[in-house]
């Protein structure tokens, strides 16, 4: 069985347990819970995902990305060649 099928194999439903869970203790304690906007679409998406109730803070990180596609060559960017590398 290859990787990708392992890993894809492992990739569970979100938890509805834990999102009802949370849905209930947002309504709870919160005056008005839908005032957090899509954070508490993002806060119930990751606690489906995970399946805690209280779930960890990531660690934060940095993905530092670069690319010329090619336009260097066409002599499109300002910068100089060797600066997009």
């Amino acid at each position: 069985m290859s990787l990708l099928n392992q890993t894809i194999k492992k990739i569970l439903p979100p938890d509805q347990r834990a999102i009802k869970f949370v849905e209930n203790k947002l309504a709870q304690t919160m005056t008005n819970a839908d005032g957090l906007g899509e954070l508490k679409n993002l806060l119930l998406r990751y606690v489906g995902i995970t399946g805690q109730i209280h779930p960890e803070i990531p660690k934060k990180f940095t993905i530092i990305t670069c690319g010329d596609h090619g336009v260097a060559g066409m002599s499109v960017p300002i910068l100089k060649k060797q600066q997009h590398i």
